[in-house]
């Protein structure tokens, strides 16, 4: 549906703001400081190092870098932050006004992290226990089976137990508590179960010839010799039923197999 125009619209526009080296008051550099409005946590582990141990080559060996290579992360956060982090006194760097209120901000960010992340791992924790399915042989090579396994290590504490059984079992183990969830092809007008969609397969219809394909016909299904399975009587019902839908009496159990 389109909406109606109007003489009173009016667009919503958005701006981007900044500050201007033209004002009074807001020099090219202060301008510059103000548009660095983030930090390389890359650096931190270099200043960490340097700012415990007072001494560059002491961080280097810390962190297994160089000592240059300390410097120069130290160079590239000091540009970030705008004001210098450490002083030299003697044989050992100390940590200025900004490098100690640096220094803070870091370990607050790093204890908001492990905090973090131990809320997630309790929210994990907390989802755990044993879930049972009764399945056919065949659900094992389908996609379906393989996105379980993949739901399954999302939530390592939980225990996944996987029963094969045939088609016409499923249906009892579930009633019997045995198992929590059954993967049928049929539905069960059982009071007792509830059946969800779980996924829709293709199957087809395959011969030694293709005449006999090409030529297959109701009166001919006698003639044929059939291969049966677990559950191949439900997947010939649905076949029937979508190309035979009038003939209610052809039953795979009837076929010579």
């Amino acid at each position: 549906m389109e909406r109606p125009k109007s003489n009173y619209s009016r667009r919503k526009e958005s701006f981007i703001l900044r500050a201007n080296p033209t004002l009074p008051g807001v020099t090219p550099d202060n301008a510059h400081h103000r548009e660095q409005q983030f930090l390389d946590n890359r650096l931190f582990r270099a200043f960490m190092a340097a700012a415990e141990t007072e001494n560059f080559t002491l961080a280097a060996k810390r962190t297994f870098m160089t000592q240059s290579g300390i410097s120069q992360h130290i160079a590239k956060l000091e540009k970030q932050v705008g004001l210098p982090l450490f002083k030299r006194v003697a044989k050992r760097v100390t940590l200025t006004r900004t490098g100690v209120h640096l220094k803070k901000y870091i370990e607050e960010q790093c204890a908001m992290t492990m905090s973090f992340l131990g809320e997630l791992r309790e929210e994990y924790d907390g989802i755990a226990g044993s879930v049972s399915f009764a399945m056919p042989m065949a659900c094992l090579s389908l996609p379906h089976f393989r996105s379980l396994l993949a739901k399954r290590r999302q939530y390592p504490m939980i225990n996944l137990n996987v029963k094969l059984a045939l088609p016409y079992d499923i249906i009892r183990i579930v009633l019997e508590d045995k198992v929590d969830f059954g993967v049928v092809a049929r539905k069960s007008d059982h009071p007792n179960l509830v059946f969800t969609a779980l996924c829709q397969e293709e199957y087809v219809l395959s011969a030694a010839s293709p005449d006999t394909l090409a030529d297959i016909v109701v009166k001919k299904f006698n003639q044929q010799a059939w291969i049966a399975y677990p559950g191949v009587d439900a997947y010939f019902e649905s076949w029937r039923k979508c190309h035979f839908p009038r003939r209610k009496d052809l039953d795979f159990l009837s076929l010579p197999i």
